[in-house]
């Protein structure tokens, strides 16, 4: 009895306006409104508002709400365009003295450009950013372009060359911010009107040539367009320490019963200031191998590094679209869980950002045979044994299976990098001709025409002679055998190995020089450290 009274109090007698209109209500009925019939209309109202509140929280699973929205921000880069005339058609930027360099080419004029690269998602509220490597790393590449007429005809100056527009990134370690805003969403309005600068905090390295495609960014400064079209820091104003935030969920708890996702990003197309919201299903995973979620929400090139929901929840970030079959397109996402690592390696680097909640567990829970799923991180810092406050900046760690020795590992270097280089061309000549093919990479036309008819990796064994067979079974393996890890300028870095597994560490200096290695075991800790790696 106390507990039904207690919802009764609860849900009824603490709101005085549902007070009055169940008063009101027995005055329009004209009943008598005796304890018994304000007892029962307590009761039904209560009923009422209870199934109601039920109603409310079984919201479809790709509802979000306007905290969500605001959470997705536009990501642009900010270049300096330059127009000129007198470039050759293979110019290639380069600097002098700190400053660009057009090989005699004259500048007709300057003027500001910013590029809309992608899409992030805010995972905290102190303006923590999630986005695809590929997006961050775009702010660093310039732009050259030929100049055309509004026939889309090339233009050319007085000595015959096509005039060209190069653009050059504008400190390409942070990134344009534009984020709605959370009191216009209430308003029914989406419109991006704040302007950030972000810190490019970590991203992955020849993401080409990985499954990972991430990266993490930290906004730092609030920004406004100067009248010349700079960015102007608002150096009287500080940033604000309350953005509005996605919470991130287990991306393999999403029921398939109920798999309606959300995806949110700036495609590109449309309105630009504002985010496209497209709802499909979750479809499953990538393959045994890779849990990328698939799903078969709309997105297009600028939705890249933004976010896919479930039940209002972050449970991956949009990497790209497989358009093959127009009229049912395929979206790839990659689980919140793969930044783990990064989330590790920025604290380590960054140690005054503020993490979001993630749980290591979630990789657990993986339906792929993705080993990163099995991952401990070790957190590492090298300096000098006769001064520990001398830090190594130069140079490489090497982490390599303990089963092997270090000239093992030389050698299958060696054998690794033709492994490679052969497989390229094979897929060259996929759809190129052996005479393309074989002038292309210097090698004779007879051996690019034994590789022609090739299609799988395994079928190159065949090729190989008895010395190669042994590294070559490992190769086509993909097992681990070594990685580099480059030393960072403060001596940090962290290390991403299977667990409860024993491998060696060494130091190969500049020179390439390979210094004593030593056995690091790792245990099932998630994350381990911080090491010092003592060099004598």
């Amino acid at each position: 009895m106390k507990l039904k009274s207690d919802l009764m109090k609860n849900i009824f007698f603490n709101n005085e306006l549902k007070m009055s209109w169940v008063i009101s209500l027995g005055k329009i009925t004209g009943s008598r409104f005796t304890k018994m019939s304000a007892r029962r209309a307590i009761t039904v109202l209560a009923v009422s508002l209870i199934f109601s509140n039920i109603y409310a929280e079984n919201k479809a699973s790709d509802y979000v709400s306007e905290n969500t929205v605001a959470s997705v921000v536009k990501l642009s880069s900010f270049y300096r365009v330059y127009e000129v005339e007198g470039l050759d058609d293979d110019y290639q930027y380069t600097e002098t003295n700190d400053q660009p360099d057009f090989k005699g080419g004259k500048v007709i004029q300057q003027q500001p450009y910013y590029r809309h690269v992608g899409t992030g998602v805010v995972v905290t509220k102190t303006g923590l950013i999630l986005s695809n490597a590929h997006v961050t790393s775009a702010s660093t590449t310039p732009i050259i372009e030929v100049k055309k007429n509004p026939q889309g005809n090339p233009v050319y100056g007085a000595d015959g060359k096509t005039v060209k527009y190069v653009g050059i990134p504008v400190s390409p370690q942070f990134m344009f911010v534009e984020a709605p805003e959370i009191t216009n969403l209430k308003k029914n309005d989406d419109s991006v009107c704040l302007s950030y600068l972000a810190k490019i905090l970590v991203e992955d390295n020849f993401y080409q040539n990985q499954y990972r495609d991430r990266s993490i960014l930290q906004i730092t400064d609030r920004v406004n367009i100067g009248p010349d079209g700079e960015p102007v820091i608002e150096t009287s104003k500080k940033v604000m320490n309350n953005f509005p935030y996605v919470q991130m969920e287990n991306p393999f708890s999403a029921s398939f019963l109920d798999n309606k996702v959300k995806a949110i990003g700036f495609p590109g197309v449309g309105d630009p200031k504002r985010s496209a919201k497209t709802s499909g299903e979750l479809l499953g995973y990538e393959s045994t191998e890779s849990s990328n979620i698939l799903h078969s929400s709309w997105i297009s090139g600028g939705n890249s590094g933004g976010g896919l929901f479930y039940n209002d929840k972050l449970i991956g970030i949009n990497t790209w679209d497989n358009q093959s079959n127009p009229t049912r397109p395929l979206a790839v996402a990659q689980p919140v869980n793969w930044w783990t690592y990064l989330f590790i390696y920025a604290k380590w680097f960054y140690p005054d950002i503020t993490l979001p909640e993630f749980n290591h567990d979630w990789a657990l829970s993986d339906p792929s045979t993705d080993t990163y799923r099995d991952m401990a991180y070790v957190k590492i810092l090298v300096s000098y044994k006769a001064n520990p406050k001398e830090i190594i900046t130069k140079g490489q760690m090497l982490l390599f299976d303990a089963d092997w020795d270090i000239t093992q590992i030389i050698e299958y270097r060696e054998y690794e990098s033709y492994f490679d280089n052969c497989w390229e061309i094979v897929q060259a000549l996929w759809n190129n001709s052996v005479k393309d093919t074989a002038a292309y990479y210097g090698i004779s036309e007879d051996f690019a025409g034994k590789l022609k008819n090739i299609t799988t990796r395994q079928e190159l064994r065949a090729m190989m002679n008895e010395n190669a067979l042994k590294y070559f079974d490992v190769w086509q393996s993909r097992k681990f055998v070594y990685t580099f890890y480059s030393m960072e300028n403060n001596g940090k870095m962290v290390l991403a190995t299977d667990k409860g597994k024993k491998y060696e560490l060494c130091y190969v200096d500049e020179n390439g020089d390979v210094q004593d290695s030593y056995t690091l075991t790792c245990d099932y800790r998630t994350e381990q450290g911080p090491y010092t790696i003592w060099l004598y």
